[in-house]
């Protein structure tokens, strides 16, 4: 049996706080063992796992029924990190010199303040940008580039929102999972974006 073709479970803390995304396996594990301190809100109709004596449903989402403190300073160090991915979602897909919608195939980082001018490697210094905008403004401060090419920073780069951190978690997985934890949250009151 291959853990990859089972769909993973969204867990969420009693606060409604998204916990982690975790193996089929696991998800099982909590809610035949911890009876007592898990909440299944929704299952996966279509995926079952058959034993000798058996039969069990995958969790799509589950809450547990304790706080869980998480380690933030963790989670904000990925967050923070100037990753494409984080950099794509802040940005909403949007080359911030021109305006030119991008995704992973043709989209680059720029350096706001290039990195040989004293710029950081942070992500209030990065901004998405298409091939075209990244290769004219090359080492070229803002200020030069904006004279030159006659294109603006549209958006100043800033940290991530709590939105945007949770469209980050959620956006990359496959669809048929990502369906069912929204329209779980959504039943449950909990409203994403």
């Amino acid at each position: 049996m291959m853990k990859e073709k089972y769909p993973r479970c969204l867990v969420l803390s009693v606060n409604n706080q998204i916990l982690s995304i975790t193996p089929w396996i696991r998800a099982i594990n909590l809610s035949e063992k911890r009876k007592n301190d898990v909440i299944v809100l929704s299952w996966y109709d279509d995926y079952k796992i058959h034993s000798e004596s058996k039969t069990f449903k995958i969790p799509a989402v589950i809450k547990l029924n304790y706080y869980v403190k998480l380690q933030r300073k963790k989670m904000e160090q990925n967050f923070n990190a100037p990753t494409l991915k984080n950099i794509l979602v802040r940005d909403n897909f949007t080359c911030q010199y021109c305006g030119k919608k991008i995704s992973f195939r043709n989209a680059t980082r720029d350096h706001v303040i290039p990195l040989s001018h004293g710029g950081k490697n942070s992500i209030d210094n990065v901004v998405s940008s298409c091939h075209e905008c990244n290769f004219l403004k090359g080492n070229l401060s803002l200020e030069e580039f904006e004279r030159k090419y006659h294109r603006h920073l549209i958006n100043k780069p800033r940290p991530l929102t709590d939105e945007e951190k949770i469209k980050i978690l959620i956006k990359f997985f496959k669809n048929k999972e990502k369906k069912i934890w929204l329209k779980s949250l959504k039943k449950e009151g909990i409203d994403l974006w």
